[in-house]
């Protein structure tokens, strides 16, 4: 492990010590948190995916941010149930399942809104795990 000048050690020097490189965390770390990756999306579902990103990021652009206003905003564009929606200490957080294709979005009072699409996660589902096997 390299140490700096002023004793402190970097970002890149904590991933060495933990077995890892500069790139990224230790294999085994990768493996700890596999049940947070979600599968990539391919051919027809990734443009599924990225039309319903479109859409929702057009549609949501003006709702207020409220749990309740969200729900019904996702119900009238014809959504229906969401998997999940809840309010955050910064906003509303919404996961939707479409056939394959998982859309996950944080609505904020900034209007600095984050909606993407992905495949579901490894452990099964649209929703990120709490926690793994």
């Amino acid at each position: 492990m390299r140490h700096h000048d002023t004793g402190a050690v970097g970002r890149g020097d904590l991933r060495l010590a933990l077995g890892g490189d500069r790139r990224g965390p230790a294999p085994e770390l990768r493996r700890h948190n596999a049940y947070r990756r979600a599968l990539p999306l391919k051919g027809l579902a990734e443009c599924r995916g990225e039309v319903h990103v479109g859409r929702l990021t057009e549609n949501l652009k003006s709702v207020p941010v409220d749990k309740a206003e969200v729900d019904a905003a996702l119900s009238r564009l014809g959504y229906g149930q969401a998997e999940r929606v809840q309010s955050t200490g910064g906003g509303v957080h919404f996961v939707l399942a479409l056939d394959g294709v998982c859309v996950t979005g944080t609505l904020s009072p900034s209007h600095r809104n984050t909606i993407e699409a992905h495949g579901p996660y490894l452990e099964g589902g649209c929703v990120e795990p709490a926690y793994g096997h």
